[in-house]
């Protein structure tokens, strides 16, 4: 800069020799400077109606036409790769509309499956709690075993194999217990019952009788035709060493070899004995007092500050586990009459099957509501006034863009845009230090008080939908479960009664639940918002306050959620409005919260069982499908469909299924403190109804129930 600015002469000769012709405007729609090809390079057409560079003549005389060839095909080369994966998908999706009839029959198939797994519920679910609660407390064990194996694993030995010689000398402590009972029954003799050992073991006159590994062990002299080595120990050849047991079948472990000479060659460095197995001819053993062997080699974990906090670790976890086990038998009653609510729903759905109807005209009236609210919200998102952003130019980049602590004219508001850097007529040689070349340019999208009022609307709608679903459910599992046994499935319970009761007596309650889920959700969207702006300040302790803002409605959300789902189910049941329904609700969950928990836990695993069932039994019923109707058919995306479909079917039976579930609990227990019996209680929840722990002057209920 100093040189062309200390001699002109050098600097026109610069812009002279460094002048290129630009490409035509109907080629390039720049300015000139950005429209100079690199010298040697051509524009030619290629595949799709796209341009491509080659080599100019020029280039293709110096490097020969093959290399020119070479150079022009890379570009030609990428085009067609495109083209071809473009050419793949548009091929793979096409096999997937000639298999459209497998779709639908495996769309049908997936509504039979859930309606089996309904039936399979009301047989199994007993028996698959029980099994899973037992899983659970054998899974918390295992991990307070995991945890004591570690905190004494000896340095090479793998955790697998610690824990094998771990759960061995446990077995064989169970079975030493259960010899010496056997002995003292018996009245034998009882002399070798010390598991003393000092040194290499030549004084242990214990009862292990399994290696470390858990091999049986050989009795000590017998004539073992696979390993001769045994017969040689005997009491006369080692009179000291404590194998002249009077029992015949003496295979204790032991140490034996003689004292008196030293460095004898049968001295073992402890208690060993000859295994029944065929590969193993001897192992080492431990004590039956000793779980874990001594880590002469070292531990696996060096330090022995956190060998003590695994072992106190698996104590907690192993303390857990026992206060798992009494909950468990404290709370088997109300797991009882989990299990019973469950079955009771599960007959709901298999005899109401139309109610399925409603998640999917909610899913479908969503879809439609959203396509429209995206059209309007994209018109008002795109209004982004002239002046949003300075129009002047700015001398510095930190100044435009910002620092890690200082705001930057063009990014210091969310929604952010950007900016650019002026190249044409901005600063020459004299002054491109002090121009202002960089510049704003405006965001795509900016929020206001008018898209603020369409995204409310479109959470209070969300929030109607969901509501009125949860009404019309919550109303035919009321009117199943007050109809007579013998009457129960027919027309009169099903999804048309309740939708008309809804709509006709409860559409304004639900529009009250929904507009309070609406302000929730709308002022945790505004607190996003000023985090935003926060972070686009640069002020990191405004954004963390109102992350934790937002945790906390997030969390004020989901109560509000499921108090709103249960006062619903109270206006079903009682046809108060809303503010009462919600109190009711509220004092109802309280006075019976280890209920509610277990439905809770319970419908949880539920809901996952039934996910995976329905989508397994759907994906593999389309892939049977599929290999019978078209054989040479690309299964990738058929695949992916019924994965879809087997999701979208469980989830639609899953949500009916859990609210049924929570409308049949408070129905029993409004029966249970309304003192109602009689033959429109389901059978499988009749008998826990607990009349008498109910007050007497309960009013009398009424005797029938539009």
């Amino acid at each position: 800069y100093r040189a062309l600015k200390a001699k002109p002469s050098l600097k026109a000769q610069v812009e002279s020799l460094f002048t290129f012709t630009a490409l035509p405007e109907t080629i390039c729609k720049y300015e000139p400077q950005f429209c100079v090809p690199l010298p040697g390079v051509e524009i030619g057409e290629t595949l799709l109606n796209r341009c491509n560079f080659s080599t100019g003549s020029s280039v293709s005389s110096a490097v020969g036409s093959q290399m020119a060839e070479a150079y022009s095909s890379i570009g030609v080369q990428a085009f067609q790769d495109q083209a071809s994966s473009v050419d793949g998908l548009g091929k793979a999706f096409g096999e997937w509309s000639e298999t459209l009839d497998t779709f639908v029959l495996t769309a049908f198939s997936s509504l039979i499956m859930g309606l089996i797994f309904m039936v399979l519920l009301r047989m199994a679910l007993g028996t698959c709690v029980w099994l899973s609660i037992f899983a659970l407390f054998v899974i918390i064990m295992f991990g307070g075993g995991v945890s004591w194996v570690r905190s004494r694993q000896c340095s090479g030995v793998s955790l697998l194999d610690a824990g094998r010689q771990t759960i061995n000398s446990a077995a064989a402590l169970a079975e030493h217990h259960a010899n010496q009972a056997k002995v003292a029954a018996s009245g034998e003799d009882s002399t070798y019952r010390s598991e003393a050992l000092t040194g290499d073991g030549a004084d242990y006159r214990g009862m292990q009788r399994r290696s470390i590994s858990g091999y049986s062990c050989l009795p000590w002299g017998l004539a073992d035709a696979s390993n001769p080595s045994v017969a040689a120990y005997t009491a006369a050849a080692f009179p000291t060493s404590g194998l002249d047991n009077p029992n015949p079948n003496h295979e204790f472990c032991r140490n034996p070899y003689d004292r008196s000479i030293a460095n004898n060659v049968d001295k073992a460095s402890t208690i060993w004995c000859f295994t029944s197995d065929t590969e193993v001819l001897w192992e080492e053993c431990l004590p039956l007092n000793v779980l874990t062997p001594e880590c002469k080699a070292g531990y696996a974990v060096t330090s022995e500050g956190l060998r003590k906090v695994l072992e106190i670790v698996a104590y907690v976890i192993w303390a857990l586990g026992v206060i798992y086990l009494l909950a468990i038998c404290c709370m088997s009653s109300r797991i009882c009459l989990a299990i019973s609510i469950n079955k009771v729903a599960a007959v709901y759905v298999s005899h109401n099957p139309l109610v399925l109807l409603v998640p999917t005209f909610q899913a479908l009236l969503q879809c439609c509501w959203m396509l429209l609210w995206m059209f309007c919200a994209s018109f008002l998102l795109s209004q982004v006034p002239d002046d949003y952003v300075k129009k002047e130019g700015l001398k510095t980049y930190a100044e435009a863009y910002g620092t890690a602590d200082t705001p930057g004219v063009c990014t210091g508001k969310f929604p952010t845009g950007g900016i650019w850097k002026e190249e044409l007529g901005c600063g020459t040689f004299t002054n491109a230090r002090d121009a202002a070349c960089w510049r704003c340019y405006p965001p795509r999208f900016m929020f206001d008080w008018r898209f603020a009022v369409s995204f409310f609307v479109f959470l209070w709608t969300n929030a109607l939908q969901i509501a009125l679903g949860e009404l019309i459910v919550g109303m035919s599992a009321v009117l199943w479960f007050f109809t007579p046994n013998d009457e129960k499935g027919s027309n009169s319970t099903g999804v048309i009664g309740s939708t008309a009761k809804v709509f006709r007596y409860h559409s304004g309650s639900a529009m009250f639940g929904s507009l309070i889920i609406a302000i929730v959700q709308f002022i945790r969207a505004l607190m996003y918002y000023f985090e935003k702006n926060a972070q686009a300040q640069k002020n990191q302790t405004m954004a963390i306050i109102l992350k934790v803002v937002q945790c906390l409605l997030w969390c004020f959300e989901k109560c509000l959620k499921f108090l709103n789902k249960n006062a619903y189910i109270q206006i079903c049941i009682k046809s108060t409005n809303f503010c009462t329904s919600a109190k009711n609700a509220f004092s109802l969950i309280m006075a019976n919260a280890l209920r509610f928990s277990v439905i809770i836990f319970l419908g949880g695993g539920v809901a996952w069982l039934g996910s995976f069932f329905i989508t397994s039994a759907t994906v593999g019923l389309g892939y049977l499908y599929l290999s019978a109707m078209h054989q040479d058919a690309n299964p990738t995306i058929p695949v992916v469909s019924f994965i879809i479909m087997g999701y979208v079917a469980s989830t639609m039976y899953m949500q009916v299924f859990g609210m049924a579930v929570d409308t049949i609990l408070q129905c029993f227990i409004h029966c249970e403190t309304e003192k109602l019996d009689g033959d429109f209680v389901p059978e499988q929840v009749s008998r826990w109804l607990d009349l008498e722990k109910t007050k007497d002057d309960k009013p009398e209920p009424e005797k029938d129930r539009e």
